[in-house]
């Protein structure tokens, strides 16, 4: 029996053991997107739990090399310009989802964000864009600036035109019970109750004056 047909098999063993519910049919595979999930998107919790709401993942988009840096440019691709000035940067590291959303290429899309990643390009592009706190978005199956590191986590976000379909976004993931796919996902529902509270209350800034 050769490497591949070893491979198949093993293949065949892992997801057998996936439940029925987790998995994501024939036809949607393979997955390929900005965060390069490897072999079984199964165990992604974030295409697990957009796949059954009706997302369509259909494109990769563009992040810079080593990713942690405000720009979108690597060897591969090149550099990722402003879609409204392109004598301007789309920002980064998520820079080439946010100047595909900005072009109104995809009506809503994910994020890293660890220092700004999703934040800046969003403010870079016109958009609106989330950075949750750890935990609250599944971010198994991800792959991360470096692996393995506990102190200062990466987490997923979406980054739309409108701050309702930020709202939107985290909704429906958070109905999806994500802590079932990712057990780092810590076991919280969506309150409706909570959202409005934040529509009506005071608002809350916080600013940096000491850089470093």
């Amino acid at each position: 029996m050769g490497w591949e047909e070893l491979v198949a098999k093993k293949r065949k063993a892992l997801a057998e053991l996936i439940p029925e519910k987790w998995r994501i049919p024939a036809d949607k595979l393979p997955v390929d997107s900005q965060h390069s999930v490897i072999s079984y998107p199964e165990t992604s919790g974030k295409e697990s739990c957009f796949l059954p709401i009706g997302a369509v993942l259909y494109v990769k988009t563009n992040v810079p090399q080593s990713v942690m840096v405000c720009e979108t440019i690597n060897n591969i691709v090149g550099r990722t310009l402003n879609p409204y000035n392109r004598l301007l940067s789309c920002g980064g590291s998520s820079g080439g989802e946010t100047a595909l959303i900005a072009l109104h290429g995809s009506p809503i899309g994910v994020g890293t964000d660890i220092g700004g990643s999703i934040r800046t390009p969003a403010a870079f592009n016109g958009l609106w864009g989330i950075r949750p706190s750890h935990g609250r978005m599944p971010f198994a199956g991800v792959r991360s600036s470096m692996d393995g590191q506990e102190t200062v986590h990466s987490v997923c976000g979406p980054i739309a035109h409108r701050a309702e379909d930020l709202a939107y976004f985290m909704k429906a993931i958070l109905e999806q019970e994500p802590w079932d796919y990712d057990p780092k996902v810590i076991e919280i529902p969506w309150r409706e109750e909570k959202y409005n509270e934040g529509k009506t209350g005071k608002k809350i800034f916080g600013v940096t004056t000491v850089n470093g």
